[in-house]
């Protein structure tokens, strides 16, 4: 609460404000009354107490000096601070064309009998080299791991999100020049690394995103995809939901 010097002009307009208002009200209900407050033009408002009070300094002094003064003291409440609006989050897919072309049918895991492993979901962008990969949110790196761990999966990457106010495990498999480390934050849309080369002996033996969507973690599954213990989540309608851009 403060004294504020309400210029004449804006004063007087404000008196017909509220002269106007308790007419209106009168008019529709029959009942004298007030305003509760008056608001000013930089958002300073004074409850309809204070203001009748200066009403009255004001009439008083009009009556014993005979002229208008320059402005008029008001008791005031600062304007409230409006609050800042949090921007909304923005979402990628993984790659800019995300598309399922290499014949994993699945988002879940499939077990495949050659490699007496299962296959945790879906395989896109076939034959894409060097395409950039993303993360689809902010995030937390929780795993970038090698070929060293297992030459079937190449170089892997695990993320840790929340979107929606709800944890989300991200994994991106057979990359190339990792641009990311364990520990590291990562913001929506940072390049993770490129789609790689795979070995003719892997799986489709076409280069292609290996991507999944979990809602939970194992170090065992940082290493073995197949390992992973989900549930795992259809990504494409998963990135529609959030909104994700390409």
């Amino acid at each position: 609460m403060t004294t504020k010097k309400v210029d004449i002009n804006e004063f007087l307009d404000k008196q017909k404000e509220v002269k106007k208002w308790e007419d209106n009200y009168l008019k529709k209900s029959g009942k004298r009354r007030l305003p509760n407050y008056v608001i000013f033009k930089d958002g300073y408002r004074a409850r309809i107490s204070d203001w009748i009070d200066a009403v009255k300094r004001y009439t008083a002094f009009m009556q014993t000096k005979g002229y208008v003064p320059k402005y008029v003291n008001v008791v005031v409440y600062k304007p409230e601070a409006k609050p800042t609006p949090k921007p909304e989050a923005t979402y990628y897919y993984p790659t800019t064309t995300f598309t399922q072309d290499v014949g994993s049918g699945c988002f879940g895991c499939t077990w495949i009998p050659n490699k007496n492993k299962k296959h945790c979901g879906v395989d896109v962008d076939r034959g894409d080299v060097g395409k950039a990969v993303r993360s689809i949110a902010d995030g937390k790196v929780v795993y970038v791991t090698d070929p060293e761990n297992d030459d079937d999966w190449d170089y892997g990457v695990g993320i840790k999100h929340n979107i929606n106010s709800e944890t989300y495990y991200t994994i991106s498999w057979h990359l190339e020049k990792i641009k990311v480390k364990t520990g590291q934050t990562v913001k929506a849309g940072q390049q993770l690394g490129v789609i790689g080369k795979v070995d003719p002996g892997q799986y489709t033996g076409v280069a292609h995103l290996h991507f999944g969507v979990s809602r939970s973690f194992s170090t065992k599954g940082a290493l073995y995809p197949s390992e992973f213990p989900g549930p795992f989540i259809e990504p494409f309608a998963f990135l529609k939901k959030i909104g994700a851009k390409k």
